[in-house]
């Protein structure tokens, strides 16, 4: 007798495309990149700096990988979650 065991993975949360299409979902347009950074980076160090700036740049212009698209996501559905997306400090 054979066993087979399947693993479904939902391809789609494997694509960047898939969270370029929630992140820009998340973001009002009224809501400057700046103040966005802001919040971000007091939350997580990926995005302090200059540097964590110019990364958040590429992932709302488009251009960031998977790993970066998916983790500004994760972060702005928490603060949604919260209550505390977009509010002023």
């Amino acid at each position: 007798m054979r066993l087979t065991t399947e693993q479904t993975a939902n391809i789609d949360l494997l694509t960047v495309d898939h969270w370029r299409e929630r992140l820009a979902g998340l973001v009002p347009r009224s809501t400057s990149l700046k103040e966005l950074w802001i919040q971000l980076a007091e939350r997580d160090d990926y995005y302090d700096g200059l540097t964590g700036y110019s990364r958040l740049q590429n992932i709302t212009n488009g251009r960031g990988g998977l790993q970066a698209t998916s983790r500004t996501v994760k972060l702005l559905e928490q603060f949604k979650a919260e209550g505390k997306l977009f509010m002023n400090r």
